[in-house]
């Protein structure tokens, strides 16, 4: 039987040549958000980019594995205004977020809705760009495939 003796210097040596080549912990986090947004029931209320839904947890996990957008939610800005008539237009953003972390606007994509009142003001729906009409308050949601906005409180004074 041969005996083999490794001094403590070469393993030292062996190891940090390895660790040389170590996948920093960061590296592939972009994948973990998409990971977590299909844990559970969590598929179901996701989709992909392009607004398709994910027909299985597995399909989901699959799809972030490879680096898909798996969208999350949106959000409305500003998320409350008051002006008046003679007033500018307000630009109003809607901003996807995706489990990777990452955003885009998606705001000429999105339908609009006035949930009262809806003689306060006027949405261009082509750009977010709502004008004040009349005097009063009204509620503003955006839709993008099955997601819908927080909810805008737009206010007209005088």
């Amino acid at each position: 039987m041969k005996r083999l003796f490794v001094s403590a210097a070469i393993v030292a040596i062996a190891a940090a040549s390895l660790l040389a080549f170590a996948v920093p912990a960061s590296a592939g986090s972009g994948n973990s958000g998409n990971a977590l947004a299909c844990q559970h029931d969590g598929w179901q209320t996701v989709t992909r980019s392009d607004l398709a839904p994910f027909t299985s947890q597995g399909e989901c996990v699959s799809y972030g594995a490879r680096g898909g957008a798996i969208l999350v939610s949106i959000t409305l800005s500003p998320s409350s205004v008051t002006t008046t008539t003679a007033s500018a237009d307000t630009q109003a953003t809607v901003t996807a977020t995706f489990a990777n972390g990452t955003t885009a606007d998606v705001t000429t994509s999105v339908s609009w809705s006035l949930n009262t009142n809806t003689t306060v003001a006027t949405i261009d729906g082509s750009t977010g760009t709502i004008h004040p009409s009349s005097v009063g308050s009204t509620s503003i949601q955006a839709t993008y495939g099955p997601f819908t906005s927080n909810i805008m409180r737009f206010t007209v004074t005088s």
